[in-house]
């Protein structure tokens, strides 16, 4: 009979040849110094092929294993853990072990990510993860979640905080130069992408206009161009054209540099600024390409 203090053995499933384990501290697979994960193979210091020293992992005789990175960075060949030598021996376990792990979860599971994933796969995929979470730019808003869910998001909870526009088709804004910091812009056909008009003031002769969008892609910055058009039919006008920055963080993280805001084009009656403003998408004008 087993003792009631005793603890329950560890359930092993077998399925096909496969055994079902779940790892009660991950991290064991991660360097403890940068905390990257480890990836095989690991080799013996005798080695010659600078190619792979870009695998390396590296041991202290007590065990103690460190990335390539962090080796490279460590001084007088001594384990910073318990200062004994550095051994370059190759540990074929734990090259099996990180080989054989093949159903991992994205850490943006909870954002609606439904991949799963062998370890060595699973750094790379997350940083290009289309579910990575992004902040709500309105900074009373704690909302955060995958580019996708903060779209519905802003729709359903602030859309009297925005504006709706058309890829390719022109649409105009009346911005307080003074005191309207940002206006979030929502493509009207739900591309699941916010963009944000930021203006930021430098001084009382100077502001500075940028637009950024929201998003959880790393290749977003890619798919976006924008004119913008300064004035109105009854003043000069001054056109400015660029690609357009991403970013998942608020609003007070996003960039301050863009266009200049030029004060003879501030409507003199109540110093609003008529803009004029495109967002192009893939098809793209040829004075962009």
């Amino acid at each position: 009979m087993q003792d009631e203090h005793e603890a329950p053995a560890a359930k092993r499933v077998c399925r096909s040849g496969s055994v079902s384990i779940t790892l009660a501290d991950s991290d064991v697979l991660d360097c403890p110094i940068c905390y990257g994960p480890f990836r095989p193979p690991v080799y013996q210091a005798c080695l010659v092929s600078f190619l792979l020293l870009c695998f390396l992992q590296f041991s202290c005789e007590n065990g103690h294993m460190v990335c390539t990175t962090c080796r490279s960075k460590i001084k007088n060949d001594s384990c910073p853990f318990d200062r004994s030598p550095i051994a370059y021996t190759r540990n074929r376990v734990i090259e099996k072990l990180l080989e054989s792990v093949k159903s991992v979860s994205c850490k943006n599971a909870e954002y609606g990510c439904n991949e799963t994933l062998g370890y060595l796969e699973k750094n790379d995929h997350e940083k290009a993860c289309k579910h990575s979470p992004c902040s709500c730019p309105l900074s009373g808003c704690d909302f955060l979640g995958s580019s996708s869910q903060l779209y519905q998001h802003f729709r359903a909870q602030h859309q009297n905080s925005s504006v709706l526009f058309r890829y390719d088709q022109d649409f105009s804004i009346r911005l307080d130069a003074k005191n309207d910091k940002f206006l979030v812009l929502l493509e009207g056909r739900d591309d699941n992408i916010l963009f944000v008009l930021h203006n930021a003031r430098s001084n009382q002769q100077q502001n500075g206009l940028s637009i950024s969008c929201i998003s959880s892609s790393r290749e977003a910055r890619n798919e976006y161009k924008i004119s913008v058009t300064f004035g109105s039919n009854n003043v000069s006008t001054l056109t400015f054209r660029s690609a357009i920055s991403s970013s998942k963080k608020q609003l007070d993280n996003l960039p301050k540099l863009g266009f200049p805001l030029v004060p003879w084009l501030l409507d003199a009656t109540d110093g609003r600024l008529n803009l004029k403003i495109c967002i192009f998408k893939d098809r793209l004008p040829h004075w962009l390409r």
